[in-house]
């Protein structure tokens, strides 16, 4: 049976961060003839998640005023 604590969302941001300090230069993901290192995703994927939690700001922002 698995655990399902281990395999929560956190856990699994824990451990890629845990990779990107350990291992920053090494290949994370390689798709054909591309790669990219855990620091350049980690890097990707924080502009990424910014980007949304400004959207999600933004659209909140815009229902409030709708509301009033």
């Amino acid at each position: 049976m698995e655990n399902s604590k281990t395999n929560s969302p956190k856990n699994i941001v824990s451990y890629f961060e845990k990779q990107v300090v350990k291992y920053p230069d090494k290949v994370a993901i390689k798709y054909k003839n591309s790669t990219i290192t855990y620091s350049k995703l980690n890097e990707k994927s924080n502009k990424i998640a910014h980007y949304l939690l400004r959207q999600n700001l933004n659209l909140s922002l815009q229902l409030r005023n709708l509301e009033e």
